[in-house]
């Protein structure tokens, strides 16, 4: 009912953007991507520190992104999930040229950060809309729990999908003809006939019922609903 405005407390200039926030509540800490700046964490909302290991080690640097921040940061726009009743986390960004910078895990809380494969999604099968495309103005990642094994949306011009088994960092092998790939679930420039789902992926959520996950994600063409994992639809 009630809000307020708060800023990190490092002397960030009010004008950059906090592309995304995620609750851990195993880890009890909020965390925020800061453009220009890194991944921070707060455990009140109003609190928030850099966290001392950034998710990818040679980019996020202080000397690149320092406190007072720098345009010439790589992190332009980075989105951020957790997987519920886990302290795992997953972080996606892209710099101001829509470079793709990694997706990367951490299950400790921030802690540490390993890298995932991106296999299938940078090169995706269709002639345009594959990886971080166009991520300046669209891009969203969430992830959904499968028995032990995560599944991993992550979505820019295309929706693509990844299930993770537990400790592994390449995707298990969904499609025969794509082993161990991300599968590009909307093809909206290689099979618009089949998929009729428009472009650019702006959010996504998702509830667990009756055992099966029913997940909604919005682009400019609307919002959709998908079925069990988007085995139906």
């Amino acid at each position: 009912q009630t809000w307020s405005y708060q800023t990190p407390t490092d002397n960030m200039p009010p004008f950059f953007s906090a592309t995304d926030v995620t609750y851990n509540a195993t880890a009890g800490k909020f965390f925020a991507s800061i453009q220009y700046h890194g991944v921070y964490s707060s455990t009140n909302g109003t609190n928030w520190t850099r966290l001392t290991n950034q998710p990818d080690p040679t980019e996020l640097t202080l000397p690149k992104c320092p406190t007072a921040g720098d345009t010439n940061c790589p992190l332009f726009r980075g989105q951020l999930t957790t997987v519920p009743g886990r302290n795992e986390m997953y972080f996606w960004f892209s710099d101001g040229g829509d470079g793709d910078h990694g997706i990367w895990q951490s299950t400790n809380g921030g802690t540490s950060w390993k890298q995932i494969d991106e296999t299938g999604l940078t090169v995706c099968g269709d002639s345009d809309g594959c990886g971080t495309q166009q991520s300046f103005y669209n891009l969203e990642i969430s992830a959904v729990p499968d028995g032990t094994a995560t599944d991993i949306y992550a979505g820019a011009v295309n929706l693509f999908k990844c299930k993770l088994a537990s400790g592994t960092t390449t995707c298990s092998t969904l499609d025969s003809n794509l082993p161990n790939s991300w599968l590009n679930l909307t093809h909206v420039y290689g099979c618009s006939t089949i998929s009729n789902v428009h472009p650019d992926e702006h959010g996504l959520d998702f509830l667990i019922v009756g055992g099966k996950d029913i997940m909604y994600f919005g682009n400019d063409g609307g919002i959709y609903r998908a079925l069990d994992g988007f085995r139906s639809e």
